[in-house]
């Protein structure tokens, strides 16, 4: 009897320190999952670029879907789309022949569902001839999709 009474309390206390855990860590998410951008230009909805400035991409986006894709045009256009009003606006960096697309201005804080960020998908219409050489996605909850088009290197 006194085994079993000893044994539901070393349980019980275990079950809650694990809880707690689970609360800390939960409350506290913001500090931990940090998705970091590094400022850039501010742009609403849309934006397009002259392809010849452009050699590799570089992709900060934190959730949404990704998609790359090979059309009949004469710029690389970058569109994000959202349900509703965009909160964050994308910013964009041109660093030498890099343009690097960022999912919102500052650091972003990922939780589990607490202060979660808003979905927004980014679509990105490259020309048919674009040479692209380095593609880099940094993400944290997103789907990639790439169509008809090709890096000589790239990382996710």
């Amino acid at each position: 009897m006194k085994g079993n009474a000893i044994a539901r309390i070393i349980i019980y206390s275990v079950l809650i320190l694990v809880l707690i855990g689970i609360l800390v860590v939960a409350l506290g998410a913001n500090n931990y999952f940090k998705f970091g951008t590094s400022g850039g230009t501010p742009v609403v909805g849309s934006m397009n670029v002259d392809e010849s400035d452009v050699r590799n991409l570089e992709i900060n986006w934190a959730s949404g879907n990704i998609t790359i894709i090979r059309d009949d045009i004469d710029e690389i256009l970058v569109e994000e789309i959202a349900n509703g009003e965009i909160k964050d606006p994308m910013t964009y960096n041109l660093r030498g022949n890099t343009l690097q697309i960022n999912y919102a201005e500052g650091d972003v804080r990922i939780g589990f569902g607490i202060g979660s960020v808003q979905k927004k998908d980014l679509n990105i219409t490259v020309p048919m001839d674009w040479d692209c050489g380095n593609l880099t996605i940094n993400s944290a909850s997103t789907d990639v999709e790439i169509k008809e088009a090709e890096a000589r290197g790239s990382g996710v």
